[in-house]
This record gives structure tokens, C-alpha cells and sequence, in this order.
């Protein structure tokens, strides 16, 4: 979910939620649109951005899935039901199509003989007298958009399944299933005053991580801002001047950071976690974690123990991958580096993969196989932990092959003279190892 590629955002949402004003709860109607509203959409691609890249952002799982409480909301906004293959209307889904839009339009005039297939098969068109509707694929055969006659609309998920176009709605409506996550959000903030109002902004987007299209649900926390704006102003005498005004509702930039967040992933089946959460506490404010807690109701997806294991794994997984690519001086090189960030008290892994001195596709390739195990980006080492790691180091070969030894730098370098790749014209590829040992026995 962190490494997310070409976002793209299919449904926004926004509920004001204020109890320090009179107006109290505001619950939008409909979806804000976004065709035409570029800025905006850039907007918010922008905020899911940083905050997935956020080295504060962590794995979490929710505590249980209940229907009742944000969990079972999130899970239902996220469940997609078949309605009928694109490819197959005209044909053998007409009737589901027919018995579809009859159910949830209230549409009797539609039949089976009144669809056309227009536009090289990317419109839907159907026409009774002066009763039409169309249903118009997107150039990225992601999504289908409805307009009927009364002037409704709706949008409806594309997914291609078997080389066919297969259509899909929404489980629970992005507007009904919103209204009650900031019904119950708004209930947090109204019972203290020690926590700021805000904005939750509720939305659908695709994102591809490593060659893979996904649908997610994001929530975001957006506290207004004070900011100042110009006014053009006269003194007793009748001169203009330039003064300032406060603007008290201002939304923060893209380039200022959100406080609150979270994006969740489809939950069935479960995954290994559930969402990425960012939850940053202000300096000065002695408020519990209301949004992780009492409103999300999660709990992190790792502790240290685990971050430092799955931190380890997959350093090594990632040297294993590319040792053989590299130069000796740069092995022994990554071998340290491994080692020191296995012993430090904290660690950001992008700063530590940057400060390599590795090519670019290298430290590429460490970054994607260490998110694969981990996640998280930021966080303290389990010291404990860590010492009972490294105390040992493990190798193996061909046949069974397998050395353990002592991890120390002077023992280890005692024994293991040297590791030197040989390549030769006609045969596989090995690595010469020089051992030196005064002891060498079988082992019963």
C-alpha cells in the first residue's frame, strides 16, 4: 500500500464537523463532483501521497470487525457486488442488466430489445421514446458512469477478470456509509473539547503497488487552519492600503502535513493488515489517541520485536538478491551496513537506504523487497531482540551445504577469509570461499 503508484481518485466526500459552531454536524448529500475539477483532485492525490510516505505512517490492524462500529462500515464500503459483464450486453446478461437498473432506478419502461452498443463498444445506450440512459466506460476500462434522462447519475466499478469487463457496485453507498463514520467521529469531538474540529474527508481511489491495481478507502483528518489573505483597505484620509485579513477555515497545502489519517485496503480476505495509519500528536496536547482508539477502534500491526524481525529478514533476503551483481568491496560494504542498522536504537529506513553507496537500482531493489516483510518506515529496535539475531550468522550452499558462526567481527573474520564470485566461460556461476578453521569434524 506505501509504494502506491498512479493514484487515481474515483469518489470524494467531505462532512464539517464542528461542534464549537451553532450548524454543529454538516452531512454532505452527494459525492463532490470531480470531472472538471482537476485542482481539486490533484488535492487530494497529493495528501494520500505524503501521508502513505510518511515514515510516521504504520501497518494496523482493526481490534475486531463489528457492523456496527467504523470496522464493519469500512468493510461494507469496501465490499463490491457482481452485477453484470460489460462484455455480455447485449447477450446473455441482458436480463441481469434489465433486472438491475429496473430495481435500483425504478425503470420500467427498459426491456431486452431497446440496448445498443455504441462508440466501439465503450457505450451503453438505451432508448423508449423520450426515456434514455447511458452507461459510458472510461478510457481506462476502470469505471462505468450512468446518466439517465431525470438528470441522475452514478458511477460503477470495472474490473477485468478473464480478459472480460465485469461491472461491480458498491456494497454500501460512499455517501450513506460516510455519513455514519462522521456521525461517529463527530460524537468523539463532542464529548471533549480538548480535540480540534475538523473536516473528514471520505474517499474511493485506485492505486497500483508493484504491477497491481487496487481499490482503497481513505479517511482523512483535515484541520482548518488560520491563514492571512490580502485586503485593500482606506485610512480617515482616503488612502488605500494593503492590510491582512484572517482567514479562520483555510485547508492545509499539500505541502503541509495532515495529522490524521488512514487507508484501508479490502478486508476480506483478511490481510496481514488491515490499513496504514498516521497518527500524529501534537506537541503540548494531552489528548488520548482518539482517532486510533476510540474512532478507528485499531491497534498497530507490529511491535518492535516484530519490526526488527521482519526489518532483518528482509535486509538479508534483499543482500542475497543482489550479492552476486555487486562488487566484494560493495558486499562487505552492505554486510556493515546491515549490521549497524541491526544494532542501532532507531531507524528510518529511507534515510538508511539513501546513505548507501550503492547505485540507484540497487537501493531500489533492497526498498522493494524490505517493504515487502515491513511496512513501517520509521521506528525504535528491539536491542534485545536484536542481540539474539546477529549473535549467530547462518549460511548455505548447494547439497545441504550450511555454516553457522559466531557473528563477531573478529571471529567471523578469523574464519571467513574471503567470499569471491567466480564466473568461467562454460560453466554456472559459483562463489570460492576460503575457510580457515583449526577444527574441522563431522558432525554425528
Amino acid at each position: 500500500m506505501r509504494d502506491a503508484t498512479n493514484i487515481k481518485l474515483d469518489q470524494l466526500i467531505v462532512h464539517i464537523l464542528n461542534p464549537r459552531r451553532p450548524e454543529g454536524l454538516v452531512l454532505s448529500e452527494c459525492t463532490i463532483p470531480l470531472e472538471g475539477n482537476q485542482n481539486l483532485v490533484d488535492y487530494f492525490v497529493g495528501h494520500i501521497q505524503n501521508s502513505l510516505k510518511d515514515p510516521t505512517t504504520k501497518a494496523a490492524n482493526f481490534v475486531v470487525i463489528n457492523d456496527e462500529v467504523i470496522s464493519g462500515i469500512c468493510k461494507t464500503l469496501l465490499q463490491e457486488q457482481y452485477l453484470f459483464s460489460w462484455d455480455e450486453i447485449p447477450g446473455s446478461d441482458t436480463g441481469k442488466f434489465v433486472d438491475f437498473i429496473k430495481q435500483k432506478y425504478v425503470v420500467n419502461w427498459i426491456n431486452g430489445n431497446n440496448i445498443d452498443k455504441l462508440d466501439d463498444y465503450r457505450t451503453i445506450k438505451v432508448i423508449d421514446g423520450n426515456n434514455f440512459l447511458s452507461l459510458i466506460l472510461n478510457d481506462e476500462k476502470t469505471q462505468v458512469s450512468l446518466i439517465m434522462d431525470n438528470g441522475r447519475t452514478d458511477k460503477f466499478i470495472v474490473k477485468t477478470e478473464n480478459s472480460k469487463l465485469n461491472v461491480y457496485q458498491d456494497c454500501l453507498d460512499l455517501v450513506e456509509g460516510s455519513r455514519k463514520l462522521a456521525q461517529q467521529l463527530y460524537d468523539i469531538i463532542a464529548k471533549d473539547k480538548r480535540i480540534n474540529p475538523c473536516d473528514l474527508a471520505v474517499c474511493f481511489y485506485q492505486a497500483e503497488n508493484q504491477n497491481c491495481a487496487s481499490r482503497y478507502l481513505a479517511l482523512l483528518n483535515i484541520e482548518p487552519s488560520e491563514v492571512f489573505r490580502h485586503t485593500r483597505v482606506c485610512d480617515n484620509q482616503g488612502h488605500m492600503y494593503v492590510n491582512f485579513e484572517i482567514e479562520t477555515e483555510a485547508m492545509p497545502t499539500i505541502g503541509e502535513k495532515l495529522q490524521k489519517c488512514a487507508f484501508i485496503q479490502q478486508l476480506e480476505p483478511r490481510p496481514e493488515y488491515d490499513m496504514m495509519l498516521l497518527d500524529r500528536q501534537k506537541k503540548g496536547k494531552d489528548v488520548a489517541k482518539f482517532f486510533v482508539k476510540d474512532f478507528m477502534g485499531a491497534t498497530l500491526a507490529f511491535d518492535a520485536k516484530q519490526r526488527t524481525s521482519n526489518l532483518y529478514k528482509g535486509l538479508i533476503s534483499a543482500h542475497n538478491k543482489i550479492r552476486s551483481e555487486l562488487q566484494p568491496h560493495e558486499n562487505e560494504f552492505l554486510d556493515q551496513a546491515i549490521q549497524v542498522a541491526i544494532k542501532s536504537d532507531r531507524i528510518n529506513i529511507d534515510t538508511w537506504i539513501q546513505g548507501l553507496s550503492l547505485s540507484e537500482k540497487h537501493k531500489q531493489q533492497i526498498e522493494q523487497i524490505v517493504l515487502q516483510k515491513l511496512p513501517d518506515r520509521e521506528f525504535e529496535i528491539d536491542k534485545t531482540y536484536a542481540q539474539n539475531l546477529i549473535r549467530k550468522r547462518s549460511f548455505r550452499g548447494d547439497y545441504g551445504l550450511k555454516i553457522v558462526i559466531e557473528a563477531s567481527e573478529d571471529k567471523y573474520k578469523k574464519v571467513i577469509k574471503s567470499v569471491e564470485p567466480v564466473e568461467k566461460p562454460g560453466t554456472p556461476p559459483y562463489y570460492r570461499i576460503e575457510i580457515h578453521t583449526e577444527k574441522w569434524e563431522e558432525v554425528p
